[in-house]
């Protein structure tokens, strides 16, 4: 039987012992950390609301150019609109999921 002397075998043991020491010391938090509570944003409903209907057509005859008027008006209103719409609506999700 070749066994170990009862120094070497001891030493080993502290080596061991030390190493899982070690390890577990690198979990372990010695600074606090503090955290803020996330700030909340309250928008306004209204904010968030789909954009308004076209422009009302007259009750009368249109000339062309009152026909391209009131068409560059809508299309440049709406776009507008929509852009807005869009990005309000998505910031708003994005804070209110926080």
């Amino acid at each position: 039987m070749n066994a170990l002397p009862l120094s070497k075998l001891l030493n080993r043991r502290a080596t061991a012992a030390l190493a899982v020491l070690f390890a577990l010391s690198g979990c372990a938090s010695f600074g606090r950390h503090s955290v803020l509570p996330p700030v909340t944003a309250h928008i306004p409903q209204l904010l968030k609301q789909a954009c308004s209907s076209v422009v009302t057509i007259p009750e009368r005859d249109l000339t062309e150019a009152d026909v391209a008027r009131l068409w560059a008006t809508d299309r440049q209103s709406l776009l507008i609109c929509a852009r807005r719409h869009g990005a309000l609506a998505k910031a708003a999700s994005v804070l209110e999921a926080k």
